[in-house]
Order: C-alpha cells, then structure tokens, then sequence
C-alpha cells in the first residue's frame, strides 16, 4: 500500500517531483494522523478517496470541513498550554526585531496595537520561538510580497481579506 501512495504522489507531482520528501510524506503521514488525532481530539475516521489517489487515504471528519476542524482542535489544544502559563500567544502583535543568542533566537521585540499607544516595543524571551502569520495573500499593494513572489496570483480571486 505505501509503494502505491508513493506512485500516487510521484505520479500527481509529475516533473514536481521530490523524492526525497515524498518519502518523508508516505513514510510519516500515518503517525501525523495518530499524533493530531491524540493531540487535538480531531475526529478524522473518515477515509476518503480523493483527486490523484488509487485508493482511500484522505483522513477527514465525518461532520464538518476538514482545516476548520483541525484549526479549531488545534486551537483549543494551544488555549490548554495557554492557561497552564507554558505558551504565551500574541495576537494584534507585530514583531520589530528577533532576539538572538549566538546565532539561535530566544525571544523578539514587538508591538502591539491591544497593550497601549505608545511606539517603545515590548521584549519577550522564551526557549521556543514560533512565527505563526496570516500569509500575504491579502496584501495586493504595490511592492507586496505577493506581487514580488507570486505576481501571477495576483490576477485571482481570493477569500483572503482584511479580515485574515
């Protein structure tokens, strides 16, 4: 069975192709499964046969889409570490500069429109550093990342808006 989903992949990637990482993929995607299942109570006992695939291996919830619910396990599973003081999450927050540590990032200066009105960033310091953003794909303004990356995408319709 792992030999056909490697096939699958190869064959959907086609000149794509990375060998190296479909192997990564057919290898560990069952553990990814298990591990966010048991880390999220993320219900994914639905196996689907979907696009490019010979055979079901699609893991999808039986009720509901499929990324709302695995953010929203995630979510309440982050707001556990939260309330326990391991995890500190800045929303509203835009980090100014990374502070480093021979050459490993420990913490970051930042602002915050919820804290105050003032310019003087705020520092935080921690063993681990997570940069979670909501992408570029709003931003359509002249010299945009988007338009410096993908400018090509920037032609299509999105659902990304002020709002993400």
């Amino acid at each position: 069975a792992l030999e056909v989903f490697r096939n699958d992949t190869i064959r959907s990637a086609g000149s794509s192709a990375r060998l190296d990482l479909v192997d990564v993929l057919v290898s560990k995607s069952a553990s990814a499964v298990e591990w966010l299942q048991s880390r999220t109570g993320v219900d994914l006992s639905l196996v689907a046969q979907l696009g490019g695939h010979s055979a079901k291996r699609t893991h999808r919830p039986r009720s509901g889409m499929v990324g709302a619910e695995v953010i929203f396990g995630m979510q309440k599973a982050v707001k556990q570490y939260e309330k326990t003081g391991e995890v500190t999450i800045l929303i509203d927050s835009k980090v100014t500069r990374l502070v480093t540590e021979g050459g490993r990032v420990v913490g970051v200066e930042y602002a915050s429109s919820k804290k105050d009105n003032t310019t003087e960033p705020y520092k935080i310091h921690a063993a681990n550093v997570v940069l979670a953003t909501g992408g570029f794909a709003s931003d359509r303004s002249k010299g945009s990342f988007l338009e410096h990356y993908r400018p090509e995408l920037l032609k299509l319709p999105t659902t990304a808006g002020a709002f993400s």
